[in-house]
């Protein structure tokens, strides 16, 4: 039975390669392209036609985005359902367009889980 060896990998968020960690390049000028409190890059995009910052490729971490994603547009939706509650003008189709929002995060939650 072979042992399988794990590999930390990140995605360019330029060009959207996935990239072993240890090909990553140095980032350049990392305190002008970074915000606290974001995530933090693993490294450079190595291409020399990109140069993006990439960030590790972890299909648990983009469940848990998609799905906080998902439970925040519920609770937009629901904070919009009691504030429209008695006015009789409302526009369904506001309603439709955030049930739309909250069935696409779910749809990419469950296809990123599932893709790992």
């Amino acid at each position: 039975m072979s042992k399988q060896i794990e590999v930390d990998t990140s995605i360019c968020d330029g060009c959207g390669q996935v990239y072993q960690d240890d090909d990553l390049a140095e980032i350049k000028d990392y305190h002008s392209r970074t915000e606290p409190g974001y995530m933090i890059p693993s490294g450079e995009c190595p291409d020399e036609n990109c140069g993006a910052l990439c960030y590790p490729d972890n299909a648990h971490t983009r469940a848990v985005s998609a799905a906080q994603t998902s439970l925040d547009t519920l609770k937009n939706i629901m904070g919009l359902a009691t504030y429209k509650k008695g006015i009789d003008h409302a526009d369904p189709a506001d309603m439709r367009n955030d049930l739309e929002a909250i069935k696409d995060a779910a749809a990419l939650a469950i296809k990123t889980a599932e893709s790992r």
